[in-house]
């Protein structure tokens, strides 16, 4: 790191966010090769980051890469090794997602307490994160949006999936907590014994599941929102999804 003691942000990919906030305990040790992403993704914020930040990771086999890369780029942030984390003067902290993991990491490396959430605003940011936010949004435009379609319900018993799944011909169950394109169990109109385990185990962590029932779609999109941390909310952008599929000779 650069012999420089401004204050600047100090920032930290933890790609394994969304499987901790699902299982919700601070000692938390995801699997081996969610272990390999951290490390082999470290130096990923360098692409989004201000100049000005600081990226979190080890300085054996990153040092050398980002060196070469600001050759090229010479506006990226600086590598900020592991020990340097405690002795850093730091503005902020920005991680990928906050949860109870990456704050005790961040205290096992000896950052300052002050610049990490208590544990009453993790709570809310996990609340927050929940897939019931969804579902009470998509019912709060249906009913003032009269051109929206589409369902979708927290149920938190085994009958309630089971009666869902069985009454339609296809749909998805989705656990509350877990990342894009993961969590998800796709159902034709049975509810295997495959399923019921494994809604038993995402009601047993999480409270519920969140079903939903599966449309021909047109297309699929996403929005992206920025919030400034102080109420305020704006759009930013779309995020078109296309699949091209092979036409068969």
């Amino acid at each position: 790191m650069e012999n420089n003691t401004s204050k600047r942000p100090l920032v930290i990919f933890n790609p394994e966010h969304d499987l901790a906030l699902a299982n919700g305990d601070p000692h938390y040790m995801p699997s081996a090769a969610v272990r390999q992403m951290i490390a082999d993704l470290s130096l990923l914020p360098c692409w989004y980051a201000s100049a000005d930040s600081r990226i979190v990771a080890p300085s054996a086999y990153n040092l050398a890469f980002l060196g070469e890369m600001r050759i090229l780029f010479p506006a990226l942030p600086h590598l900020c090794t592991l020990p340097e984390v405690a002795t850093g003067s730091w503005s902020q902290i920005q991680p990928w997602g906050w949860d109870a993991v990456v704050k005790k990491r961040l205290l096992m490396l000896g950052a300052d307490p002050q610049l990490l959430p208590d544990t009453e605003r993790l709570r809310l940011l996990r609340e927050m994160s929940h897939r019931l936010q969804a579902v009470r949004l998509l019912a709060r435009l249906a009913r003032e949006e009269g051109s929206l379609c589409g369902e979708s319900f927290l149920l938190t018993e085994e009958r309630q999936l089971r009666e869902y799944v069985e009454g339609r011909s296809a749909v998805v169950l989705k656990a509350p907590l877990s990342g894009s394109g993961k969590g998800l169990n796709w159902c034709k109109g049975v509810f295997t014994p495959h399923i019921r385990r494994w809604c038993a185990h995402v009601i047993r962590q999480q409270g519920g599941v969140v079903a939903e029932p599966v449309y021909q779609k047109q297309a699929d999109f996403a929005m992206g929102f920025y919030s400034n941390g102080k109420g305020q909310v704006a759009f930013c952008s779309y995020s078109l999804f296309h699949i091209q599929r092979e036409r068969s000779v």
